[in-house]
């Protein structure tokens, strides 16, 4: 009975293969003539102010860029049959993707959703409240100068990017896609990553906490005003030519810390499974030992602050510049 059972599997999914196969001859390898559904370019026009903006339950890659009279509009690439809800309300941009069921049945008729979906908002650039995201998959990119009060991202699956841009808050939470931030000035930052890397570059801010839990979160050409503080459980951290006034704190669950041409009146470098190695711009006086890896420091100097690095498997290397 078993062996019958387990030849029927075998058939099964031998037939399943070979009509995969014929799927894929018969298409040439176009994936995409699998999608039959029907997509328009919807565009939206505003004459009334808009100063916040809100995206929920959002499916479509989201970008800003300056418009070039001045005016306010948003270019929607979307489903024929799940159209977003678009509405301007107190000054405030909302954006709902349409409720939309695809059953078993539509997947077999319609085939899988494979284009890419995107939406294109069109903005003078000027100083806004306050914007709110909350995508399921779709990728998001701002740039070119704009400033925002507050700003909360929160990403499924997608990566997130801001370049030229300032906002007094900061706070982002991905879950599967990466984070950069490249020539931007904030009052605070907050990103949580799931999955995928933080990358900060050519930035200023008062404060900043980075948290990953897979992937790797790097600093770079960055000025902190009070204090930076990172944790990352597997994965490296490396930040070159960083200061801040007050704190930088890195902890690594497993991977190596990298702190180059960086310095801050208090340091506290901690990895349970890699190395670290610190070239300050200033003497410290030094707490470090490391349970199995060689230990390499300068000798105490007060006047710079404290250092304290922990590592419970790897070397430890410090220096002055």
């Amino acid at each position: 009975m078993k062996k019958g059972l387990f030849i029927g599997g075998a058939v099964i999914l031998l037939l399943g293969a070979a009509v995969c196969v014929g799927g894929l001859v018969m298409l040439d390898g176009n994936w995409k003539a699998l999608d039959r559904h029907e997509y328009v370019t919807s565009e939206y026009k505003f004459d009334d102010e808009i100063d916040s903006f809100e995206f929920v339950e959002y499916t479509a890659a989201l970008e800003f860029k300056p418009s070039e009279d001045n005016s306010s509009k948003l270019v929607i690439r979307e489903l024929s049959e799940a159209k977003h809800a678009v509405k301007v309300e107190e000054g405030k941009l909302s954006v709902k993707e349409s409720s939309w069921e695809h059953s078993f049945i539509d997947w077999f008729k319609f085939g899988p959703v494979l284009e890419n979906l995107k939406a294109t908002v069109y903005l003078p650039i000027k100083c806004y409240e306050n914007v709110f995201i909350n995508s399921s998959t779709g990728s998001v990119s701002i740039s070119d100068g704009y400033t925002f009060n507050t700003f909360e991202a929160k990403l499924a699956t997608g990566a997130f990017a801001l370049k030229n841009v300032t906002a007094t808050s900061l706070k982002v939470k991905a879950s599967t896609g990466g984070v950069s931030l490249r020539n931007c000035d904030f009052g605070s930052i907050d990103v949580e990553s799931a999955t995928g890397s933080i990358a900060i570059e050519d930035t200023n801010a008062k404060t900043v906490y980075l948290n990953c839990s897979t992937g790797s979160i790097g600093a770079k050409n960055m000025a902190v005003s009070d204090s930076f503080m990172a944790d990352c459980s597997t994965g490296s951290i490396g930040l070159k030519d960083v200061t801040a006034i007050n704190l930088i704190s890195l902890k690594c669950g497993t991977g190596s810390i990298s702190l180059i041409d960086s310095d801050a009146p208090n340091i506290e470098l901690k990895t349970a499974t890699g190395s670290i190695r610190a070239v300050l711009l200033s003497g410290k006086t030094y707490d470090v030992s490391s349970k199995s890896g060689s230990v390499k420091k300068p000798s105490d100097d007060p006047s710079g602050g404290t250092l304290t690095a922990r590592s419970a498997s790897g070397s430890i290397n410090i220096s002055v510049r």
